[in-house]
C-alpha cells in the first residue's frame, strides 16, 4: 500500500510572568513524583532528552537564545508508542525506559496534577489531526488509549481535499489552546495526512515579586570583550543559593540560584558560570549529571540567604526541528518508510517525516499589586546582603518538583532580545 506522511508539530508556550490564576473546578492535591523508582526513572529521561536535543540543535545553530519543553517531547512520543510495534515501539521505548504500562499512568497523573488549585498554571492539551477519509481506519483501541492517558481527542480534517481549511483547523486549536499567544502557527500547506499537535502553557507567579520601578537597562555580556544593554529586572528577597567551586580546574565557578514560583513545587533555576569561563553546553552535562532534584538536595537546601537577584526581563521564541536529535539517540524508524505504526493505522502505513518543537518563553517582573509590595520591603531589614548579578550567558531550567520532571529548559544569550 501507499505510504503516508505523517507530519507532528510541537507547539509550546511558556509565559512566565506574574498574573493570578483565573478559578476552575479543581481535582484533589496529586503528587505524582513520589521516591517510586519510576518517577525517578522519568527525572532523568526529562534531563537526558533536553540535554541531546539542545546539544544536537546548537551544533548546527551555533550561540542562540533557546527554550525547549521535554515534558512536550516525552510526551508525544510516549503517546505515539501506543501505536508502535515491533522494531518502531523497541527504539521509543528503549529512550523512554519504558516499564510495562507505568509511563503512561506517569504522564496520566502529571496532566491531573496540573488541574490542581494553584497560582501557577499549567495546560496542556492534544491532538491528532487525520485526514477524513483514514478516520474509518482509526484503531479504536489507540484512541480509547490516547484519551485516557493523553487526554487527547482525534478530529477528522480535509487535508486531502481541502487543505487550507485543514490547517486552518489545527491553527484555530493552537491558538485558542495557548490563549491566543500562538497563532498562525501553520503557515504554509505541506502534504500531510496526519498531524499530531501537542501545546503546553505555563504561567507562573513569582513568590517575590520584581519591582517594575527598578527595571533598568544594564550590561549583559554575551561573550568577552562584548557588551549589550537589556532591561534588567531586580528582586531584593530570601532565595536559595550557592557557587560551586569544585569546577576551579577549569578557572571558574558555578551560581545557582532558585526563583521560586507562588506554588513552589514549581521554580526557576539559573545556572551560571562566576567568571564566564565555563561554557553553556558544559554546564548543561553538569545538570544533566547531577539532575536538578540532587542540585536541590545537595547544595541549595537550608541555603536561604539574603539576596539581591538581577535578572534580564528577557523573551525567546524557539522552532526548531528535532527529527535530526532524536535520530540520533536511536529512534530512527519512526522517520523511516518501513516505520511501523499498526497501532494506529493497520490498513494505511504511516511514518514521520519531521518532528517539529516550537516554544515561547517570556520572563517577565509583572505581577499583582498587593503581592508586589511586601517582598522588597522585608529585606531591607537585613543588614548583610549578596548579590546574584545575572549578567553573562546562562542556563535556565523550569522544574516541576511534584512530578519530577523538566517542563522546560533554554539558553540565554541576549541576542535575540525581545523587548515589549
Amino acid at each position: 500500500m501507499s505510504q503516508t506522511l505523517f507530519i507532528f508539530l510541537s507547539a509550546l508556550l511558556t509565559n512566565v510572568v506574574s498574573r493570578p490564576r483565573h478559578p476552575h473546578h479543581k481535582k484533589k492535591d496529586i503528587c505524582c513524583g513520589g521516591t517510586h523508582v519510576a518517577y525517578n526513572a522519568m527525572a532523568r529521561i526529562s534531563h537526558q532528552f533536553a540535554y541531546d536535543i539542545i546539544g544536537a540543535h546548537v551544533q548546527h545553530s551555533g550561540p542562540v537564545d533557546l527554550a525547549i519543553s521535554p515534558y512536550s517531547i516525552i510526551s508525544v512520543l510516549q503517546a505515539l508508542s501506543l501505536g508502535a510495534r515491533g522494531q518502531t515501539k523497541f527504539e521509543i521505548d528503549s529512550q523512554l525506559k519504558f516499564s510495562s504500562n507505568r509511563n503512561h499512568e506517569i504522564m496520566k497523573c502529571s496532566l491531573d496534577s496540573f488541574q490542581q488549585e494553584s497560582n501557577v498554571t499549567v495546560l496542556v492539551a492534544s491532538r491528532l489531526f487525520a485526514d477524513e477519509p483514514l478516520m474509518k481506519c482509526l484503531d479504536p483501541v489507540f484512541a480509547k488509549e490516547l484519551k485516557y492517558y493523553y487526554d487527547s481527542d482525534v478530529e477528522g480534517v480535509p487535508f486531502s481535499k481541502d487543505p487550507a481549511t485543514a490547517w486552518k483547523s489545527v491553527n484555530t486549536f493552537v491558538e485558542e489552546k495557548t490563549n491566543g499567544i500562538v497563532s498562525d502557527f501553520v503557515n504554509r500547506l505541506d502534504a500531510a495526512q496526519l498531524m499530531y499537535v501537542n501545546t503546553i502553557v505555563f504561567k507562573g507567579q513569582w513568590k517575590q515579586q520584581f519591582n517594575t520601578s527598578l527595571t533598568r537597562h544594564g550590561s549583559f555580556f554575551p561573550a568577552p570583550r562584548q557588551h549589550i544593554d537589556v532591561p534588567m529586572m531586580t528582586i531584593e528577597g530570601l532565595f536559595r543559593s550557592i557557587t560551586i567551586s569544585k569546577y576551579k580546574y577549569y578557572g571558574d565557578n558555578l551560581k545557582v540560584v532558585e526563583l521560586p514560583y507562588s506554588d513552589e513545587k514549581y521554580n526557576m533555576y539559573i545556572f551560571m558560570a562566576e567568571k564566564g569561563k565555563l561554557n553553556l553546553s558544559f554546564m548543561e552535562s553538569i545538570i544533566n549529571q547531577e539532575t536538578i532534584p540532587t542540585f536541590k538536595t545537595h547544595y541549595l537546601e537550608d541555603q536561604d540567604r539574603p539576596l539581591k537577584v538581577v535578572l534580564p526581563k528577557f523573551k525567546i521564541s524557539s522552532e526548531i526541528d528535532i527529527s535530526r536529535a532524536l535520530y540520533e539517540k536511536g529512534v530512527k524508524k519512526l522517520f523511516s518508510r518501513d516505520a511501523d505504526l499498526e497501532g494506529i493505522f493497520s490498513e494505511f502505513p504511516v511514518h514521520f517525516n519531521k518532528m517539529y518543537h516550537k516554544s515561547v518563553i517570556e520572563v517577565t517582573e509583572e505581577g499583582t499589586t498587593a503581592a508586589g509590595a511586601t517582598s522588597y520591603t522585608l529585606i531591607r531589614a537585613y543588614e548583610k546582603q549578596e548579590e546574584f548579578i545575572i549578567n553573562r550567558p546562562f542556563v535556565y531550567v523550569i522544574h516541576d518538583a511534584c512530578n519530577n520532571m523538566v517542563l522546560f529548559q533554554g539558553r540565554f544569550y541576549g541576542r535575540n532580545l525581545e523587548e515589549d
